[in-house]
């Protein structure tokens, strides 16, 4: 839930505010919002114990699908 609540957010405001703010936001969910979750969630589940900077290059993320959406 906490993965789709912001993204869902940032399409209503596609919806009400015609301007650049939702793309930045996009963005924002993008490279900083995402790969923190995704590393927290990884590292509650024992899985990952490499640095918080290798989720920002997407063959790493690629990785950890699995683990990352399914629950266990």
């Amino acid at each position: 839930m906490k993965v789709f609540i912001p993204l869902a957010l940032i399409v209503l405001s596609m919806k009400i505010i015609h301007s650049n703010l939702p793309f930045i936001l996009l963005v924002v969910y993008a490279f900083l919002y995402r790969p923190i979750i995704d590393y927290k969630r990884l590292i509650s589940r024992g899985i990952l114990k490499e640095s918080f900077w290798k989720l920002y290059i997407p063959i790493f993320r690629i990785k950890y699908f699995k683990e990352l959406y399914t629950n266990l």
